[in-house]
C-alpha cells in the first residue's frame, strides 16, 4: 500500500462499511496543500489518495469521475440532503473525498452525514422521512444518528460513500472556505490481450 492507504486502517474501513463515513486524520501535508488549489480534469487526482479511496472500496483500482473546488462565501445557511449517485448518475460503488485547504470549524461550513444510510434503501428511508420536514437535524431513528464532522484541521479529510446521505453546514462567518472534492469509482480491469490463434498441431508423420 502507499503511504496515504497506510493511513487507513482496517477499522477506519469497518466503519466506512457501516456508517458510510470517515475521517482520516492529516492524511495530506500541509504544505502539499496548495496543488489542490486548482481544477484538475477528472481522472488525474493523486494516485495515493486515489489508494486510499480504493481501500475504502475494497477495489484494487479506482478512477476519478468528479474532480472540483468547492467554495462557500460568507453568510451562507444551510445546504440540502442529498446523495452524490443522484447527482452523478451512477449506480456503481462511489467514494468522495471532502478535504478543506484550510483549518475549518463548524461556522465555516463543515459536511453533516446521516450515519448508515449506505444503501440505496437505507436512503431511501431517511431522504423519505425528511420530505415533510426538510429542516430536521436530529435523526428519524436510532438508525440514522447525524452526525457532524468538525472541526476539521488543514490536511483532514472526510470521506463518504456515494449513497450516504449529507448536507453541508452554512458558512455562518465573514471568511471564505474553500475545500477540494474528489469523487471515484471502482476502475473496470481491462481485459489482457488475448492469446493470438495458433495452427493445429498435425500428428507426426502426417
Amino acid at each position: 500500500m502507499t503511504p496515504a492507504a497506510d493511513a487507513v486502517p482496517a477499522s477506519l474501513v469497518e466503519a466506512f462499511a457501516r456508517d458510510g463515513h470517515v475521517l482520516v486524520a492529516r492524511l495530506v501535508p500541509v504544505d502539499a496543500l496548495g496543488s489542490y488549489g486548482s481544477v484538475a480534469p477528472a481522472g488525474s487526482s493523486d494516485e495515493a489518495l486515489a489508494a486510499v479511496a480504493a481501500r475504502l472500496l475494497g477495489a484494487t483500482r479506482v478512477s476519478a469521475v468528479e474532480r472540483r473546488l468547492e467554495w462557500s462565501r460568507p453568510r451562507t445557511s444551510i445546504g440540502p440532503w442529498q446523495r452524490d449517485a443522484d447527482r452523478l448518475g451512477a449506480d456503481t460503488p462511489l467514494v468522495t473525498m471532502w478535504l478543506p485547504l484550510q483549518d475549518t470549524s463548524v461556522d465555516l461550513g463543515t459536511p453533516q452525514y446521516a450515519s448508515g444510510t449506505v444503501t440505496r434503501e437505507d436512503s431511501d428511508r431517511f431522504l423519505a422521512g425528511l420530505a415533510s420536514d426538510p429542516d430536521r437535524s436530529h435523526p428519524i431513528d436510532t438508525r440514522y444518528p447525524v452526525t457532524a464532522v468538525a472541526p476539521l484541521a488543514a490536511g483532514d479529510a472526510s470521506f463518504h460513500g456515494g449513497r450516504t446521505a449529507y448536507r453541508m453546514f452554512g458558512n455562518t462567518t465573514t471568511s471564505e472556505r474553500l475545500a477540494a472534492v474528489i469523487t471515484w469509482t471502482v476502475a473496470c480491469e481491462q481485459p489482457g490481450p488475448s492469446e493470438p490463434d495458433r495452427p493445429a498441431r498435425r500428428p507426426a508423420g502426417r
